[in-house]
């Protein structure tokens, strides 16, 4: 089942789930942040710093003060019959695109920080780049390789 949705500007996947075997890479390789309050992770127009895994509780995601959509998490306490996770904001954090959402944390909320640096980390794992293909499309991921091949020759013309 395709679960990508494309914002009204196109600027790529905003709201994905996951299924288990496509998590564990994510959880395995970023930071986890729990929330005792609510928190805004990045405002409309603002370019996210990371994607975000949802791993429980909620994100809302706003336009304008009005509320779009409200994602759910699993919580400790569910049946786990929907055996997905979702992610937001990667593909703009990536393509430092500016969200047209804002986006809200609730509190109590536990999610993982899919930074570049995460990305690029699954990458270099057995079968990370097959994982990440079925998340994001090629064009991202050709992206994310410029962006690192660029940095390294940076990297190597300082030196």
């Amino acid at each position: 089942m395709d679960y990508r949705k494309k914002s009204s500007r196109g600027s790529g996947v905003y709201f994905l789930n996951l299924n288990r075997r496509q998590l564990k890479y994510f959880v395995t390789e970023s930071s986890i942040y729990c929330f005792s309050k609510i928190a805004t992770l990045f405002y409309e127009g603002q370019i996210p710093c990371a994607g975000f895994v949802l791993l429980s509780g909620s994100i809302i995601l706003m336009k304008r003060g009005r509320v779009l959509m409200h994602i759910r998490g699993r919580d400790a306490g569910d049946s786990g019959s929907v055996d997905v996770s979702p992610l937001v904001g990667l593909s703009d954090s990536i393509k430092r695109c500016a969200s047209p959402w804002r986006g809200v944390v609730s509190a109590g909320s536990r999610l993982a920080l899919v930074t570049d640096s995460v990305v690029r980390e699954i990458l270099t794992l057995p079968d990370g780049r097959r994982v990440l293909s079925e998340i994001l499309s090629e064009d991202y991921l050709d992206y994310v390789n410029s962006e690192q091949n660029s940095e390294q020759n940076s990297e190597q013309d300082s030196k």
